[in-house]
């Protein structure tokens, strides 16, 4: 093959990997009940709540949140200003830590309530 056209090829194939990406970026998270944040082993969630207890230890924060169920959520980052009560919204990601089921914040937001 000629190398014009494998750099044809290339672009090509560059512009399409960049487009999908973009493409899967924007699609929207659904919000995720407390049943699905409970029984889910990994993934991201979207959750909405309100805050019934911070705690902060070091440079870590953790949010206990009642979707009904209590949740915990985990943020990394001390320079947060909520207060008990504020209704937020959470983007994270599942984990799992000493058998206990942690949302492990990736954006946070107060909501209107």
């Amino acid at each position: 093959m000629k190398e014009s056209t494998l750099l044809k090829i290339a672009l090509m194939t560059t512009v399409i990997g960049i487009l999908l990406l973009f493409y899967t970026g924007l699609q929207p998270i659904p919000e995720s009940s407390s049943k699905e944040v409970q029984s889910k082993t990994e993934g991201a969630v979207k959750i909405t709540g309100e805050v019934s207890k911070i705690t902060k230890t070091g440079s870590t924060v953790f949010l206990t949140v009642e979707l009904p169920l209590e949740t915990t959520v985990v943020v990394f980052d001390n320079d947060i200003n909520l207060e008990e009560g504020s209704r937020i919204e959470v983007i994270g990601n599942i984990d799992e830590y000493q058998g206990k089921k942690e949302v492990i914040a990736n954006r946070i937001r107060v909501v209107a309530g």
